[in-house]
């Protein structure tokens, strides 16, 4: 008989599968693809478009077909491709763009027309950069958007310019490259502020927020929040504001949680109550715009945040628990009805720990499991799901077991009573089975439990020994820092060698990072004392043993070879630094740019000589700028003899050489550079103050002009004042 039900069961499912089958088949007949010769793209099923999309697809098709120029016929399609949100269409829209843009421009005749087809080229590479960064092709993504900005910078595109700026800085970003994703961040930031964009300042200062919030800097991501905030109060962008009121109560819900654990006490310093306050007004901004996706992340930081303070901030545990699941269950519907993953994950994590402090393991379980799936479809890295799948599935199993025993008793118990006075012997019979029913059953569970921890203590063993490898790794490099400190210590003259040699001077000397591409060198030979300053490519590691190499060039020179002009000595020092850098078996890119002195104090003359870096006099209350060579110690294409200035000192004359490290730092109330310009307006300020004091002066000067920001390269000035 089961067989034969068995059969039929087959037989309706084929018929079922066929009845689907035949009925997708007609409905594929049936569907109705766009005329390629009205619409302009292939597979463009209209029955699948919302009302929306179809309104702004035949809306901006109209203004195409009506428009005389390409420019109007452009602009007409980039609208649906800007406000399309329909990845089945904008894509295929953008290609559109990308291919007529490249056919015209090929023979286009008018400027003016071709800087509007090029701006719109750089916008459809852009979009194909944005469809390759959220596939996940990383270097793609990187690709086009470079393509993109290569365009922007030709014509002088400055939005686009910004934008792209922004995008690249994101995916630096996300791959961990914190300085590359500042320095392109601030480079948007900067030309927003140029061009009076505040819409994308106030995007670009909420990115360089949240790199330092990621970084620990918390106070500097506030204050680049509450930046971002102010400018999207005063332009009433809605969706913004919703967006930094949510970050600025992230930074109080952790500084709250900071405040406690360093006083081990209930003070969170009132940012608890802050944060909540910053989170509800998130929520009524994308309540009042129907921004759902938000909706449901605000729900979720809301219920975490009572959850975990609520009893602190005077609640009682039952108001905790049933604030904590209304928002986690209504921030879990919103999720699920837009289908994200990421708030759909959150929500769940939440309505986890509510169930858990409720005690329903059950619902626990399910909502962990829920928020896996979630992690697996946002970042597929399957052996954090593994982990915490496995480790959720254990406990519940484990305590499942335990109730399953429990119920497996009493219902032994029960029939044993029942059937004892029937037949005593059938009873006997029965308890046996049951209990070797019940014996395997526990034995069967023992080993799935065991087999489940064995599994997760080896994941865990597996992460150590990756610690400890990072461990290792982390301090290899921290020690090849450490021995290029001492190589490069070992090449720059200490300071009181430099004090006695220049008499009245000083030199100011900041590496960028613990070693440095800027260095100072000094050497007396035949009554002469040559000093320069000197900046070779990179800073950091790379710049040090740059600089090792040309410190050591100029010194075999003047001592070994007795070159003492300073101009020969720059172009020997040339020859070596190019031999010795070739040796790589690489293309030689390194060099050095310098400012080289001869000053014989007796006679009270200078020979000069410099690559790409000047020498300034100062002399009755104005600065004498002496040009330098525009070409560095190293490879260029035009290369030839540096040129060697003899310069008659006069009494009371300051001599100032330096590198591009502090005039190039970004600071001040705008975050623009320090500039030259700058810089000579100090020194002359400072004519008549000794030595030692300008370098306390422009040292302070230097540090309150960065303030927050990062230093941007290696500073190296040197002054010398003449009697």
């Amino acid at each position: 008989m089961k067989k034969n039900k068995k059969k039929w069961s087959l037989l309706l499912v084929f018929v079922l599968v066929m009845t689907q089958v035949l009925g997708l088949t007609g409905k594929v007949a049936a569907q109705k693809y766009a005329d390629k010769a009205y619409y302009l793209v292939d597979s463009l099923n209209l029955e699948n478009l919302t009302r929306s999309e179809r309104q702004l697809v035949d809306s901006c098709l109209k203004v195409y077909h009506s428009s005389k120029d390409d420019t109007s016929k452009v602009n007409a399609i980039n609208g649906i491709v800007e406000e399309s949100e329909d990845e089945n269409v904008w894509p295929k829209y953008n290609q559109w763009v990308f291919s007529f843009v490249q056919e015209k421009l090929a023979t286009h005749p008018s400027s003016l027309i071709t800087k509007s087809l090029k701006i719109s080229m750089a916008g459809a590479l852009n979009n194909i950069g944005f469809l390759h960064d959220n596939q996940g092709d990383i270097p793609l993504a990187l690709d086009y958007y470079y393509k993109s900005l290569k365009i922007q910078e030709e014509i002088g595109d400055k939005s686009g310019m910004a934008n792209s700026y922004n995008n690249i800085g994101a995916i630096y970003k996300e791959q961990g490259d914190i300085r590359l994703a500042l320095d392109y961040y601030h480079k948007s930031l900067k030309i927003q502020e140029e061009i009076g964009d505040k819409k994308g300042m106030a995007y670009s200062y909420n990115n360089i927020g949240l790199v330092h919030y990621n970084q620990g800097d918390i106070t500097l991501a506030l204050d680049y929040f509450h930046k971002s905030l102010k400018i999207r109060e005063v332009i009433g962008d809605k969706s913004g504001m919703a967006n930094s009121y949510n970050n600025i109560g992230g930074i109080h819900k952790d500084q709250g949680s900071l405040s406690r654990q360093q006083c081990n006490c209930e003070d969170d310093g009132g940012n608890i109550p802050l944060a909540l306050d910053y989170f509800h007004k998130s929520l009524k901004i994308r309540e009042e715009i129907s921004d759902k996706k938000g909706m449901a992340g605000s729900l979720a930081n809301i219920g975490s945040l009572v959850l975990l303070e609520g009893t602190a901030l005077g609640m009682s545990e039952v108001l905790v628990l049933s604030a904590a699941r209304k928002n986690g269950e209504r921030g879990l519907t919103i999720a699920q009805e837009i289908g994200f993953p990421a708030v759909i994950k959150l929500n769940a994590a939440l309505l986890s720990k509510v169930a858990i402090k409720e005690g329903n393991y059950k619902e626990a379980f399910e909502m962990r499991n829920l928020e896996i799936q979630m992690l697996d479809s946002i970042t597929g890295k399957e052996a954090i799901e593994a982990t915490v799948k496995q480790q959720a599935r254990y406990e519940y199993e484990k305590a499942q077991a335990i109730k399953d025993i429990e119920h497996e008793k009493q219902m032994a118990l029960s029939a044993e009573r029942e059937e004892k006075q029937k037949i005593l012997s059938y009873s006997a019979a029965g308890a046996s089975v049951l209990l070797i029913a019940f014996l395997l059953f526990v034995f069967n569970r023992l080993k799935v439990t065991r087999r489940q921890k064995d599994k997760i203590d080896t994941q865990k063993q597996e992460i150590e020994k990756t610690h400890e490898q990072l461990s290792l790794h982390h301090k290899e490099i921290q020690d090849s820092i450490k021995y290029a400190k001492r190589i490069q210590e070992a090449i720059l003259p200490s300071m009181s060698a430099m004090h006695g040699a220049l008499k009245n001077g000083f030199v100011l000397y900041k590496p960028k990072d613990v070693v440095a591409g800027d260095f100072y060198w000094l050497e007396n030979v035949g009554g002469q004392t040559f000093f320069a300053a000197a900046d070779c490519t990179g800073h950091g590691v790379p710049g040090a043993m740059v600089s090792v190499v040309c410190s050591n060039a100029l010194s075999k020179a003047l001592l070994e070879e007795g070159i003492t002009n300073t101009g020969k000595l720059l172009d020997r020092t040339r020859e070596i630094v190019i031999d010795r850098l070739a040796k790589s078996g690489e293309e030689v890119k390194d060099g050095m740019d310098i400012s080289l002195c001869a000053l014989d104090f007796t006679k009270n003359t200078l020979q000069w000589s410099g690559a790409n870096n000047p020498l300034w006099i100062l002399r009755s209350g104005d600065i004498i700028e002496y040009k330098h060579d525009k070409q560095p110690i190293g490879i260029h294409d035009n290369a030839t003899a540096f040129t060697s200035h003899d310069i008659e000192l006069q009494k009371n004359d300051t001599l100032y050489i330096f590198t591009d490290g502090y005039h190039d730092q970004f600071g001040g109330e705008n975050g623009k550079k320090f500039r030259t310009k700058q810089l000579r307006e100090k020194l002359l300020a400072m004519q008549g103050i000794n030595m030692e004091e300008q370098k306390t002066i422009l040292n302070r000067e230097f540090d309150t002009w960065k303030g927050d920001l990062e230093q941007v390269d290696d500073v190296c000035v040197i002054g010398v004042h003449v009697c």
